[in-house]
């Protein structure tokens, strides 16, 4: 069972650190600039499934709905900031090569059956590393790394996700 989600970045590996806290033990992943920008678009894909969009709408509203749902959902899980204890990677740590994402299957139809995101990180060791998170989950983990991104300032394209596009029209009402 996951329990707690950090993510730093270590500026003299130039990485994110993405430590999932799950029994019997710690992960730590190393996510490298290069793999991140890849990885963030797919992210966004499926925090776009998350909200439900309707197809039929304009490209610009369905992002901005996609980014008003995932700051709603991400704002309800408690998160904080604290002081980094080591400043060093763990000896542990694994570089994340690839990166497959899906919906679980729920196995009842029921409004009470929750839905699941599958994470699936392949890993330059001997195994990867499978999570089945949920919603709030999903949109935590994604809004804690793109916060890591400003911190590391990669400089990469706004996402959706991040900030809500600007009115492309002004208006006034009467």
């Amino acid at each position: 069972m996951l329990r707690e989600i950090r993510v730093r970045y270590h500026p003299q590996e130039d990485r994110l650190l993405l430590s999932f806290e799950a029994e019997p033990r710690t992960h730590h992943l190393l996510l490298t600039r290069r793999f991140w920008a890849q990885a963030r678009q797919s992210l966004q894909q499926l925090i776009d499934l998350s909200a439900e969009v309707p197809q039929h709408l304009p490209a610009t509203q369905r992002s901005s709905l996609s980014a008003a749902n995932h700051q709603a959902i991400a704002a309800l899980t408690s998160t904080a900031r604290e002081k980094v204890k080591e400043l060093g990677v763990p000896a542990d740590a694994l570089l994340v090569t690839g990166l497959k994402l899906g919906q679980r299957k729920l196995r009842s139809p029921t409004p009470a059956a929750q839905r699941g995101w599958v994470l699936q990180f392949e890993l330059a060791g001997p195994a990867g590393l499978r999570l089945v998170v949920n919603d709030k989950t999903l949109h935590a983990l994604v809004s804690g790394l793109l916060q890591r991104e400003e911190t590391a300032q990669w400089g990469l394209p706004p996402l959706p996700a991040r900030a809500l596009p600007a009115p492309q029209a002004s208006f006034r009402l009467q």
